[in-house]
């Protein structure tokens, strides 16, 4: 029998909450005691939060990505291979060559690997991953070791694609996590699935958004989903924004006064910001010397609804870098890459040193950024992260 009656419960609290998580779930076995123990300190907000600020390790990120082989038969269960890979931060002070690195395996569950779905690392959210297939949506935090398959929407069959418009994030009005899906047709249509709620309903987007494709993953940030769309009838480029909370999407105005066209584009969070890497595959000589890629930051998101200057331009980089595509910012300074073959290394914008990541094997995009927690998916709990 676990028994802490000579020590008050705020302390036991504090204990337990300084453990990681991982080993917080596996004391969970120890006997029914325990598990009565724990599974109410996880189910409790207050904990979540508070155990999520003790153990977060400023020091490392940690990423989840697809390792399958490129031309992988998915029809075969051990070709479906997810990984999390953590990084430590140095910001490359100790001049070594390689960014030091941890790899693991994402254990999917048996109905996971079953049937041929061909699963795509979609987004995350406070510890909660979200993965989809064509038909398919599954959720899962990989601490807790739980996965639950949504309930099949009415629409899924109406767009062939449906990882590329979809997102996932936290409504701290509902305090419950909700995944919304824009269809890619000819009619201005999306849904949303309540977690806590497990169901699916229509919601409204605005009329002008229709014959849309989008060119990224949706990009999660403090309460926001973000997307690249392009119109498919005069081709321009926009950015489609939807406030979890609110249920409303907008229209914010693409980066003007490129350096040149750019060829490809990725979203990721600098330094709290959301940023837009546009990078150039043909490079135009620009004066006295020639560029890869750009960097725009955007402004408040509140201030650019309210009619502020979208865009800032915050950085340019050489094309001494060769073949290599950003996908994102993994710490203030570092830029993860991507090479031919998959490979990953690491890019400072102040040293414009490159170094190799110590990890063997291929990255498949998207790349997506892990948080470690908590967070329960059979009772909705608190947003640990903003």
């Amino acid at each position: 029998m676990v028994s802490f009656r000579h020590i008050p419960d705020r302390i036991v609290d504090d204990i337990i909450s300084r453990l990681p998580g991982e080993s917080i779930v596996e004391f969970k076995s120890v006997n029914r005691s325990w598990c009565f123990l724990l599974c109410a300190l996880i189910n409790n907000r207050e904990f979540v939060e508070k155990q999520f600020r003790n153990t977060k390790d400023k020091s490392t990120v940690t990423l989840i990505f697809d390792q399958s082989p490129p031309d992988a038969d998915y029809s075969h269960k051990n070709n479906v291979r997810f990984s999390l890979l953590t990084l430590t931060i140095d910001n490359g002070k100790k001049k070594n060559r390689f960014v030091p690195s941890v790899a693991e395996e994402l254990n999917l569950p048996p109905f996971a690997k079953e049937g041929g779905n061909s699963w795509v690392v979609a987004c995350h959210c406070d510890g909660i991953v979200c993965l989809v297939d064509r038909m398919h949506v599954m959720v899962c935090n990989p601490v807790m070791k739980e996965f639950k398959l949504l309930r099949e929407s009415r629409h899924a069959n109406k767009t062939t694609k449906t990882y590329s418009g979809i997102g996932f994030g936290y409504d701290s009005n509902a305090k419950d996590y909700k995944f919304v899906r824009v269809m890619d047709c000819s009619k201005a249509l999306a849904e949303i699935y309540t977690l806590g709620k497990e169901s699916w309903r229509d919601i409204s987007m605005p009329e002008n958004i229709v014959d849309i494709r989008f060119l990224e993953v949706a990009l999660y940030l403090k309460g926001v989903c973000y997307w690249a769309i392009e119109m498919k009838d005069d081709h321009k480029m926009m950015i489609l924004s939807f406030d979890v909370s609110d249920e409303v999407f907008h229209v914010i105005p693409f980066p003007e006064n490129l350096t040149m066209p750019w060829d490809w584009l990725n979203f990721c969070v600098w330094n709290g910001s959301l940023a837009l890497f546009l990078c150039h595959k043909h490079l135009v000589d620009t004066g006295d010397r020639s560029v890869a890629f750009e960097i725009f930051v955007m402004a408040d998101y509140s201030d650019v609804l309210n009619g502020a200057t979208p865009w800032i331009k915050t950085l340019a980089v050489r094309p001494q870098l060769g073949s290599l595509k950003p996908l994102a910012f993994w710490n203030s300074e570092e830029i993860l890459m991507k090479a031919k073959g998959g490979r990953l290394c690491s890019y400072n914008i102040r040293t414009e040193k490159v170094r190799n990541i110590g990890f063997r094997g291929a990255v498949n995009a998207p790349v997506c950024f892990y948080e470690r927690t908590l967070v329960p998916l059979r009772k909705r709990c608190c947003n640990v992260l903003n």
